[in-house]
């Protein structure tokens, strides 16, 4: 079975998948790689103050790259700043 890496990109910084994960094929990278974004926006939706892109980037064994997977996480306040007297 093929390794797949996910390398992280947030903030302009990428933080690379030193170990992977054995995987079927590109459709399934791609799959566990969008399952890990899900994951990632449940966990961090109550610190996200604005706006948030979280990109996954998937490497074949070879290191080449076959697929850019992102969200995009906008938090707008529509009640305006409130302050409690």
């Amino acid at each position: 079975m093929p390794r797949y890496f996910f390398d992280l990109e947030e903030k302009g910084t990428v933080l690379h998948d030193p170990e992977g994960s054995n995987l079927l094929d590109d459709e399934a990278a791609k799959s566990e790689g969008l399952g890990t974004l899900g994951l990632m926006a449940r966990e961090q939706a109550a610190n996200i103050e604005t706006e948030q892109t979280i990109v996954i980037w998937v490497r074949d064994e070879a290191g080449n790259r076959i697929s850019r997977l992102a969200l995009h996480i906008e938090v707008n306040d529509l009640r305006g700043n409130i302050t409690a007297h």
